[in-house]
């Protein structure tokens, strides 16, 4: 199991989008390569295998 996690830079708890596939996984967290949304601290692609997680990747965004 893959995972995208947004770690929140406000008080709203992180935000975590579940996925089958590496490539989808890999697809949604891409697309936040060049967030200047100034939302969040980290996103990160995760794989969950018997209940071990490895962060595979992570992007933190450059304040503006």
């Amino acid at each position: 199991m893959f995972f995208v996690r947004f770690v929140r830079k406000d008080e709203h708890p992180d935000e975590f989008y579940a996925y089958s596939t590496k490539v989808a996984a890999k697809n949604h967290f891409d697309m936040f390569r060049d967030d200047d949304s100034n939302i969040f601290s980290r996103v990160e692609l995760i794989q969950s295998d018997n209940e071990v997680e490895s962060t595979l990747e992570t992007i933190i965004p450059t304040p503006l």
